[in-house]
C-alpha cells in the first residue's frame, strides 16, 4: 500500500519582489503575493524568499509605487535573501554569497518551488540536485533575459547560446517544470498565468478602430527593457502619414526613463497625442482602459509570457507584439497576433497601419485572440495544478 506524506513547509524562492519600507513594514507586488497566498491556503506553512528591495536599492523609488500589496496570510514566513543591484560586480558577489543562505533556506523546507529565471534559481537548482532535495521549477521567462551570465561574453549571440544550453539542461533534468510557453519536455506542465482577470471578465466585440481617433495602448512598467520609446517613434511615423493615432500608457514609472520619454515626446512634437496614466490599481479602471482602446502593442526586448497580452485579448483588442520569450511559442503571427522585431519602430508603424487599414485582418486578430483568452482564463487556477503536481512529486518513490 502506498504511503502519503504531507508537506509540512513548502519553500518558494525567486518569485517576485518584497519592498522593505523599514520598521517591519513590507509590501509585495499583487500578482506575486496573490499566487503565494493562494498556495498558502493549500499548504500548512510556506517559507518565501522573494527578491529584497530596501532604501539602499536603486530600484526602491520605482518599486514602492507599484509594489503595494500587504501580506494577509499568517502562515507565510519571509526569508531574507538580499541581492545587491548597485553594480555588476556587487551583484555577482552578493549572488555568490547567497549560496550559504540558500543552503539554510533549503534545510528549513520539505520541498522547494524554484521560480526561473535568475542566478538564485540556478544556484538553488544546482544545490537541490547535489543535496537530492525535492523540487519543481516554474519557468516564467528565459534565462538569457535575467542578465545572469553576461560576464566574459562580449557577444550577445554567444551569451544567448550558452543561456539556452543551461536552460534546456535544467528543464530536461527537472522532475516537474511548470511552463507558460510551449511544452518541450515530458516534465513540462502547462499552467495559465496568475492574471487578475477571469473568464467572466471577457468582453466581446467584433471590431475596433471604428472612431476617428485611433487609440494605441501599452500596459507595462516604464523601464528600458519595455522599449516604450519604440511605440513613441512609431506614433511619429504614423502622425506624419496623417493617421489620427494617439498613444496611452499604463504602468509604473521609472523616474529616469520617464524623463527620457518626455524629452523624446517633446523633440518629436507629440505632447498632444500621448498620455501616461501611471500604475492603475483599480481592476475596473484597467478593464475600461482596454475597452476604450483600439490596438494593443507590447514592444519589450525580453519577456516570459506577459499576462497583459491575454488581458488585452480578453477585451477584444488586436495585439501587436515583439516575438520574444514565450510569446513566439504560444501565439501565431497573422493569426492571434502580429509580430515585429524588438526595436523596429518602422516595422511597428507598418504593422499598426496594416491593422488600421485591413478590417478583415483586424477582425480575425480580435476573434482569434479573444477565443484564446477565453480558453486560457477558463483553465483551472494555477495554484491548484501546482499544488497537485508538487504533492505527487513529493510522494514519488515513497512506499
Amino acid at each position: 500500500m502506498e504511503k502519503v506524506k504531507e508537506i509540512e513547509k513548502l519553500g518558494i524562492i525567486g518569485r517576485g519582489t518584497i519592498v522593505d519600507h523599514g520598521g517591519e513594514k513590507y509590501t509585495f507586488y499583487k500578482n506575486d503575493i496573490d499566487l503565494i497566498e493562494k498556495l498558502s491556503l493549500i499548504f500548512n506553512k510556506i517559507n518565501y524568499a522573494p527578491f529584497w528591495i530596501d532604501s539602499e536599492s536603486k530600484k526602491f523609488d520605482v518599486a514602492k509605487s507599484e509594489v503595494t500589496e500587504e501580506l494577509k496570510r499568517k502562515n507565510i514566513t519571509i526569508f531574507k535573501l538580499k541581492i545587491s543591484d548597485r553594480s555588476l560586480f556587487e551583484q555577482r558577489l552578493s549572488q555568490l554569497k547567497s549560496i550559504k543562505y540558500i543552503k539554510r533556506f533549503l534545510k528549513e523546507v520539505d520541498f522547494v518551488l524554484i521560480f526561473w529565471p535568475s542566478a538564485i534559481a540556478f544556484y538553488t537548482y544546482v544545490i537541490c540536485k547535489i543535496k537530492r532535495k525535492k523540487f519543481a521549477v516554474y519557468k516564467g521567462g528565459s534565462f538569457k533575459s535575467s542578465n545572469v551570465i553576461n560576464v566574459g561574453f562580449k557577444s550577445g549571440f554567444l551569451r544567448n547560446i550558452f543561456a539556452n544550453v543551461i536552460e534546456n539542461f535544467v528543464q530536461k533534468n527537472s522532475p516537474v517544470v511548470f511552463v507558460r510557453g510551449g511544452e518541450k519536455y515530458p516534465s513540462s506542465c502547462y499552467v495559465r498565468g496568475n492574471s487578475l482577470f477571469n473568464v467572466n471578465d471577457v468582453y466581446k466585440r467584433e471590431d475596433s478602430c471604428n472612431s476617428v481617433k485611433i487609440r494605441i495602448l501599452n500596459v507595462s512598467s516604464l523601464l528600458p527593457v519595455k522599449n516604450v520609446d519604440v511605440i513613441i517613434r512609431a506614433l511619429k511615423v504614423l502622425r506624419d502619414k496623417k493617421y489620427n493615432v494617439f498613444f496611452y500608457h499604463a504602468g509604473v514609472f521609472d523616474r529616469e526613463n520617464h524623463s527620457k520619454m518626455e524629452e523624446l515626446i517633446k523633440n518629436l512634437n507629440l505632447e498632444k497625442y500621448i498620455e501616461f496614466f501611471g500604475h492603475i490599481d483599480d481592476l475596473g479602471k484597467i478593464k475600461q482602459l482596454y475597452k476604450d482602446s483600439d490596438i494593443f502593442v507590447l514592444s519589450s526586448k525580453m519577456e516570459g509570457f506577459p499576462r497583459v497580452i491575454v488581458e488585452a485579448m480578453s477585451q477584444s483588442m488586436p495585439v501587436i507584439t515583439t516575438r520574444v520569450g514565450g510569446i513566439k511559442e504560444i501565439f501565431k503571427n497573422n493569426d492571434t497576433a502580429l509580430f515585429f522585431n524588438p526595436g523596429g519602430y518602422l516595422e511597428l508603424a507598418e504593422k499598426i497601419e496594416r491593422v488600421i487599414k485591413d478590417r478583415n485582418l483586424r477582425k480575425k486578430l480580435i476573434r482569434n485572440g479573444c477565443d484564446f483568452a477565453e480558453k486560457e482564463l477558463s483553465l483551472p487556477n494555477p495554484e491548484m495544478i501546482i499544488a497537485k503536481k508538487i504533492k505527487q512529486e513529493y510522494n514519488r518513490n515513497i512506499r
